[in-house]
């Protein structure tokens, strides 16, 4: 079966923030980050999360968080016709670090050699950026298509990093950690078992309720939800993931 038919019954509602967003509103990460999250670590352009778990309903807000895409080939990406089909990109916002770094976090603390090997492969030239992404659904479209709104978070940081900021830090969790340990080249330490992220994640007992991975890369404690296929078109990652749940 699809994934939608397997969430059918974990649909979200829209969360309020987002469907009363008007372009100028004042945000607040509290909020947004209270609803369910799909977060999706080294993401690059990879849209099959969002059209994995908006076409099920099951989450509106996504979080892409990666260190190599620049901010000119994402702005030029998200303004395409095609972006994602059936949508248009309704709002574009930067968003301050102020309004998105809780102000009591405090990193964690890492062995001097994963802090000097994570910064072998950020573009110091590279501006950080953080850009807030709203898509709504076109009028000949219906909810089988998908939400009829949803917005990503674009985030040019420590994959790693941002996750202890707005998940471990807050006590919160992800409904959906998404990952692939491909890297090209630019990985000091693995999302999946056995990584850096599973390691803070296991210290502050954080976990997300699904994990969506290759076989062999999922964390301890999940288990492989069986007979689920997923929604890809051409110009996803080409890859056999599976979902995993929490036992």
């Amino acid at each position: 079966m699809l994934l939608r038919d397997y969430l059918s019954g974990s649909k979200e509602p829209m969360p309020l923030w987002l469907k009363n967003y008007k372009k100028g509103d004042k945000l607040d990460f509290d909020e947004i980050l209270s609803h369910r999250v799909v977060y999706y670590p080294g993401s690059y352009l990879d849209g099959q999360a969002v059209r994995t778990f908006n076409k099920a309903h099951y989450a509106h807000t996504f979080f892409y968080v990666d260190y190599i895409l620049k901010k000119e080939r994402l702005t030029e990406e998200l303004f395409k016709d095609e972006a994602f089909i059936g949508y248009k990109l309704y709002d574009l916002r930067e968003v301050s670090q102020d309004e998105l770094l809780p102000r009591n976090w405090t990193p964690p603390q890492l062995e001097p050699e994963i802090v000097e090997a994570s910064k072998e492969f950020v573009e110091e030239s590279q501006k950080p950026y953080c850009l807030l992404a709203i898509f709504d659904r076109e009028d000949k479209y219906t909810n089988d298509h998908g939400a009829e709104r949803f917005a990503i978070i674009f985030l040019f940081a420590d994959a790693i990093a941002a996750y202890h900021a707005m998940f471990i830090s807050q006590k919160r969790v992800p409904a959906v950690l998404l990952y692939q340990d491909h890297g090209f080249g630019c990985l000091y330490s693995k999302f999946g078992h056995g990584g850096l992220l599973e390691r803070l994640a296991k210290d502050a007992n954080s976990y997300p309720h699904f994990i969506m991975t290759l076989e062999g890369s999922e964390w301890d404690g999940y288990e492989k939800v069986g007979n689920v296929d997923f929604e890809i078109r051409d110009g996803d990652i080409r890859t056999h993931r599976f979902l995993y749940r929490k036992i």
